[in-house]
């Protein structure tokens, strides 16, 4: 679990450091948008990697509640956000977060039925064969 707000916050230090750059709204959306990629990316790789005997549920889960996080503050932003963005960047970047919370949950609940189903997962869970990544 640790691990996994250690990777939010290092993200979210990355764009805080942009703030404090003097990056501008367009520069800080656009990083945003790519750590959600970026986030998506890990928890799928935690989720199905083959370095792992079985699946890290803890780094989305964690990246789940973040985004739950960010809908909450989007819904009633701050002064300073309302200031830096437009109306349009702050529904898009909450859309986002949410397409994000679904992604994540999406992928714990179907990695976690696809193994319990699955022929080649021993009963505590360790593959017995690995998956393709």
């Amino acid at each position: 679990i640790n691990c996994g707000w250690i990777i939010f916050a290092s993200s979210l230090n990355s764009n805080a450091l942009l703030v404090m750059l003097g990056g501008g709204s367009l520069v800080q959306t656009i990083l945003a948008e790519m750590t959600f990629l970026l986030l998506a990316v890990v928890a799928v790789y935690f989720l199905i990697s083959k370095d792992m005997p079985r699946p890290n549920y803890a780094i989305p889960s964690v990246f789940a509640l973040t985004m739950l996080g960010i809908i909450f503050k989007l819904r009633n932003p701050e002064q300073v956000i309302v200031a830096t963005f437009s109306n349009t960047t702050i529904i898009a970047t909450m859309i986002v977060a949410k397409t994000c919370f679904v992604f994540f949950l999406g992928a714990i609940i179907s990695v976690s039925a696809f193994l319990k189903y699955r022929p080649d997962v021993n009963p505590t869970g360790e593959r017995t064969t690995l998956l393709i990544v």
